[in-house]
């Protein structure tokens, strides 16, 4: 068996969540989760947008 990696551990515990709560996030939290979003992959090669070109309703 393969020994495990944390980058396919991570891909292969991925879920959803649907439910969502009214708990706000801090701007450090939002900060990093534009800036993973903008460096993840794609199955198009798109250059990522800048997070001005994405609302985010808070």
């Amino acid at each position: 068996m393969m020994q495990s990696k944390p980058t396919l551990d991570t891909i292969l515990s991925h879920r959803s969540i649907r439910r969502f709560t009214s708990e706000p996030i801090t701007d450090e939290i939002l900060n990093t989760l534009v800036r993973a979003g903008q460096q993840a992959s794609t199955s198009k090669t798109c250059n990522a947008f800048p997070s001005s070109a994405y609302p985010i309703l808070r």
